[in-house]
């Protein structure tokens, strides 16, 4: 079970109507024993003009909210579907706040979003011992194929 305490998948928000004026932000995820997370937001609907954008914001309470003094991601759309399929991505590492939250924008002009997704890493945590009943327990990385 390395792979589940190594890392943490979550869709943190769903699909985002087209809209030109969108503000959402995602559900939060707890940074407890994680040292990295990475945001992920796919664009699947542009219009000329339209601007897409990314941001973090952080909380130590998940009451109270700010965007982290980072550099936005942000794309803006030079002709009619010329950013579906392409991807907008935040990596933060070590974060000072125990909780952090994708906030997703749109202006000018419609942009439809996919689902948010936010994967936890570098896990602080290590694999639980095997108990009593475990008589033989291995981890293994990048395994040779077996020679017949």
């Amino acid at each position: 079970m390395e792979i589940v305490t190594e890392s943490l998948h979550d869709i943190v928000e769903d699909p985002i109507a087209a809209a030109s004026n969108t503000d959402e932000s995602s559900a939060s995820i707890d940074m407890t024993g994680f040292q990295c997370a990475l945001f992920i937001v796919p664009i699947t609907d542009s219009v000329k003009t339209g601007k897409a954008e990314l941001r973090v914001s952080a909380s130590n309470d998940k009451s109270t909210w700010k965007d982290l003094d980072i550099k936005e991601q942000s794309a803006t759309s030079a002709a009619n579907d010329d950013l579906n399929g392409k991807l907008l991505r935040i990596e933060v590492k070590r974060p000072l706040q125990r909780y952090l939250r994708a906030r997703i924008l749109s202006t000018v002009a419609n942009i439809a979003f996919g689902a948010t997704h936010a994967l936890r890493y570098a896990s602080f945590r290590t694999p639980p011992p095997g108990d009593d009943d475990v008589l033989a327990e291995i981890v293994v990385a990048s395994p040779a194929l077996k020679s017949s």
